[in-house]
């Protein structure tokens, strides 16, 4: 009946102001079992639940930016409440929004990052205990590898320099890979829609994602076959960003814009003998670095302050998260030139050190040559251009013909010198799509704004030449990462996620890990046994819900989130789902014990039936071995494996075993270590991993509001994004 209930608020025209229905739902599937039957229906339920909830949060944010941007206005209004805690009480309503993003992420598995590795690598593993030291001796007896010693160190970790090699390896054996998701899979375009139909359009349904986040980015060719083709060759996210700028789809970046700068003079070293790239750090990080020495930084004011009116000209920074040299130094950072520190810090170190570095760029720019360059290959609108934006065909022609009319464009499609982006687009004819083409323009013609902006600070005082400056944020540092981090909010692919189910080739291309010792192999077991899928844990799993203020009180550090609860109780979100092994009721106990007394029972019956005939000579042991023997042997671990995972007993997996005994395909030396990690993982409650990030997600926010407000204002923010250096920081999607 509930579930019932749920289904129609799901596939109401309303559902958006349901996320409870969303998520618990999903809940429903899971104590249900559906989960592993209806695998397909149960990752797209999920996947709406997360878009659901990530879009209450994306709400949470926009209410939270108004207010930053009132607050940055130059007239300070007065506010009719208290903005601070206006402030916190969206955040706090995010991160409470974020442990239900989480708990659902957790049930098919945490994407796995090598960042994440590393900061596993510094928990020191635990000491084995008696068992675990006595198996091992076992089975190096049988194994007849008796010279081998274990080595067990106290508080030992993975060498740091190991940690990427050893990530890269599990991802060249597949046993970690990115993924382009199944169709069946992924939510409606139109999520809030009823879904009953969409198993029939769900190829059609992705297409049209991609389809639209490939018009987003001004991708011309079919991004769909692109995608697929990589998908099927690369495994990382390095990989697949890189695959992707090699074809070359996304016909702007701030790569390009600057390159063509430089190739044009437009802009060059700041000064002789100073490059211009550079790596930023703190000085914490400097003193921590004994190689590198301060009277080889970078001693360079920057920004709108080194404007030389005679010139005309003015240095300025790659990624301009800093106004000026004064704003550099008060943050305590202090500037090297990259090819220096290159120098200076062997291979090895250089790789470990940079994760902590910020890779800018700075350079001298002549505005002069930047108002007589080229730049029309950065934008042409055409005719594709307005079939993408879906404009219909009737209002094409009356739409160019206006552009043309008000100045906006020449003939050949390129914008004209002297149209002011600032004053908009009007279309009396069809006022609606006055809108549709102004993000048009802005999109297409993103680098020709950029140009403009940088060249008004010829014209401006000190206080506006910043924000001017700011502009080129306009341009995306990483567009390929960006372009597939919304195919990943879209559900259209999945970042990298440990693929085998059931963890056996994972265990083994761990074990043939080279030069990794048995503690660095553990923690690697452990940290991935953590990142799968719920469901693919050996040990039955019981699912709950959690009261999420208890939830709260462990996990946050903040007691003023709880005054959020009550809205989130009016809301019927107020629980969050978790697991744990199953447990075993009175039924369950009385009727385990008398099956696995049987089997078991039959199984020593078997074994000494086997020994009798083969002492009597009245059947060989070759007869005897597959039969008897290791048919006994076979019960009695069918009966201990059950009772390990918690299972129900059937006949149908006790036949099949019996089967499998028969024919010779019980390895009793496999089967006993087996038994052996089942022991130990029934001694410890499954708790699923549950991440929150909303740093990364405040940022992401940050991001695609600065984009969109920038294309009509043409006045952005800072971008907090330190990954400038093509080399080096690739980062993970989000």
């Amino acid at each position: 009946m509930a579930n019932y209930i749920l289904e129609r608020i799901v596939n109401s025209d309303s559902s958006f102001f349901y996320p409870a229905a969303h998520y618990y739902q999903t809940f429903i599937f899971l104590k249900e079992e559906k989960f592993r039957k209806e695998k397909k229906e149960f990752f797209r339920k999920l996947r709406v639940a997360e878009t659901v909830i990530n879009d209450h949060i994306d709400m949470q944010l926009s209410f939270n930016s108004i207010m930053n941007k009132s607050m940055s206005n130059s007239v300070k209004i007065p506010s009719f409440c208290v903005v601070d805690a206006y402030k916190e009480q969206k955040e706090n309503n995010v991160k409470i929004m974020e442990y239900f993003l989480g708990s659902l992420r957790s049930l098919v598995g945490n994407y796995c990052s090598v960042a994440e590795l590393r900061e596993a690598s510094k928990v020191s593993p635990k000491q084995p205990g008696f068992l675990e030291k006595a198996f091992s001796k076992i089975e190096k007896f049988i194994d007849n590898d008796k010279n081998k010693t274990r080595k067990v160190q106290g508080g030992q970790k993975i060498r740091m320099q190991n940690v990427d090699k050893y990530f890269k390896s599990l991802i060249e054996s597949r046993c970690i890979a990115c993924e382009l998701n199944d169709p069946d899979t992924i939510p409606n375009s139109s999520i809030y829609s009823n879904q009953e139909d969409v198993d029939n359009e769900s190829c059609s349904n992705r297409s049209a994602l991609i389809q639209l986040i490939a018009d987003d980015y001004g991708v011309g060719v079919s991004l769909e076959k692109t995608l697929i083709s990589i998908f099927n060759e690369a495994n990382s996210e390095e990989e697949i960003e890189k695959e992707l700028k090699k074809e070359n789809l996304i016909p702007y970046s701030r790569k390009m814009f600057w390159k063509k700068l430089v190739d044009t003079e437009v802009l060059k070293i700041p000064k002789v003998g100073v490059e211009m790239e550079c790596v930023i750090m703190s000085d914490t990080q400097c003193n921590g670095i004994p190689k590198l020495d301060r009277n080889e930084a970078i001693a360079l004011n920057f920004g709108i302050d080194t404007y030389d009116s005679k010139l005309n000209c003015l240095n300025v920074l790659y990624n301009p998260i800093y106004d000026n040299e004064e704003q550099f130094k008060e943050k305590k950072k202090i500037m090297f030139p990259k090819t220096y520190v290159k120098r200076m810090l062997s291979v090895t170190e250089y790789e470990l050190a940079k994760q902590n570095f910020e890779f800018n760029k700075i350079a001298r720019l002549d505005l002069n040559k930047l108002k007589t360059i080229d730049l029309r290959e950065f934008g042409c609108l055409r005719d594709d251009d307005f079939y993408r934006a879906n404009i219909i065909p009737a209002e094409r022609e009356g739409l160019k013909n206006e552009l043309l009319k008000q100045n906006v464009i020449d003939d050949q499609g390129f914008l004209l010198a002297d149209y002011d982006v600032t004053k908009g687009f009007d279309y009396p004819q069809c006022p609606a799509y006055s809108e549709a083409v102004m993000h048009l323009i802005g999109r297409k013609f993103v680098v020709e704004i950029v140009r403009r902006q940088w060249l008004k600070i010829q014209d401006t005082t000190s206080k506006r030449g910043p924000d001017y400056l700011k502009a080129i944020n306009l341009l995306p540092l990483k567009p390929y990462r960006d372009m597939l981090a919304d195919l990943m909010a879209a559900h259209v692919i999945s970042g990298a996620r440990v693929t085998e189910e059931d963890g056996s080739k994972l265990e083994k291309e761990i074990s043939k890990l080279k030069n990794a010792d048995d503690q660095e192999r553990k923690i690697l077991s452990e940290f991935f046994e953590n990142h799968q899928s719920v469901y693919s844990r050996p040990v039955t799993p019981e699912f709950f819900l959690d009261p999420l203020e208890r939830t709260l009180r462990i996990g946050s550090s903040s007691s003023n989130i709880f005054n959020e609860l009550i809205a989130f109780h009016l809301m019927e979100l107020d629980s969050v789902i978790d697991v744990k092994n199953r447990k075993w009721t009175w039924k369950m106990i009385c009727l385990t014990s008398l099956l696995a007394s049987i089997i078991i029972a039959g199984g020593a019956a078997s074994v000494g039936a086997g020994a009798f005939l083969t002492y009597s000579q009245i059947l060989s042991f070759g007869f005897c071995k597959d039969l008897l023997f290791m048919g006994g042997f076979s019960d009695i671990a069918y009966a201990v494996t059950t009772i390990l995972l918690r299972k129900d007993f059937t006949w149908a997996d006790y036949g099949r075993q019996r089967i499998r005994s028969a024919m010779g395909k019980v390895d009793p030396i496999e089967t006993i270590k087996t038994i052996y990690k089942l022991s130990d993982d029934s001694k410890q409650d499954i708790k699923p991993w549950i991440k929150t990030n909303s740093a990364h997600k405040w940022m992401q926010h940050g991001r695609k509001k600065e984009a969109e407000s920038g294309m009509a204002n043409t006045q952005c923010k800072s971008s907090t994004c330190m990954e400038t250096d093509d080399e080096g920081q690739t980062g993970e999607m989000c």
